[in-house]
């Protein structure tokens, strides 16, 4: 399981046209699903239905006490920053911190449920692919977007990750609304 922000239709229908193009002139990628493409605020790993079910009202707290708020998209990136890149990304610009802090109320909210502390900063990012195993991944000369996108942000989901040969395929559990957002 992992929380998460799902992508409005038209910013999947941008980064599924930027992974065909990307994939055309650079290998060593294993490219994630287009369908599959969320940003993810806190993995959770294995939870047990009990702990899951005394998560949930946490992480609605949690979610409601950040605005809903804008990302915007305008560069590829690469992590690490440095050496050997094992992820091609597009890198979330959080102008007012509301992802960064709304990761802050997860992590405590997590902490707190006995989860692991997360050990890497938050980055806010979307995963367009992954080195492959052996592979020497070629990267992009420009890192800039054609145009830059925006994301409207009103709620932190709940996700299930089930793996299976194609790729893993993810299940919305429950979404939490952030403050101010409307319903429906």
């Amino acid at each position: 399981m992992f929380l998460a922000l799902e992508l409005s239709a038209d910013v999947r229908e941008a980064m599924g046209a930027l992974q065909r193009r990307l994939r055309e002139g650079h290998g060593g990628w294993r490219w994630t699903r287009t369908e599959g493409l969320h940003l993810t605020i806190r993995f959770l790993g294995e939870v047990d239905p009990d702990l899951d079910a005394r998560g949930r009202p946490r992480w609605a707290a949690a979610a409601a006490g950040v605005p809903a708020f804008r990302l915007r998209f305008s560069r590829l990136g690469r992590l690490p920053p440095r050496g050997r890149p094992r992820v091609l990304c597009v890198e979330a610009e959080d102008g007012e911190g509301r992802a960064t802090s709304l990761a802050e109320r997860v992590e405590q909210v997590a902490h707190g449920l006995g989860f692991e502390p997360e050990r890497r900063r938050f980055h806010p990012h979307l995963t367009l692919a992954r080195a492959a195993r052996g592979g020497r991944p070629e990267l992009p000369e420009s890192l800039g977007l054609p145009h830059p996108l925006e994301l409207s942000v009103d709620a932190l989901v709940l996700l299930r990750s089930q793996l299976d040969p194609a790729g893993a395929r993810y299940t919305m559990l429950e979404s939490f609304p952030l403050a101010g957002a409307r319903d429906g």
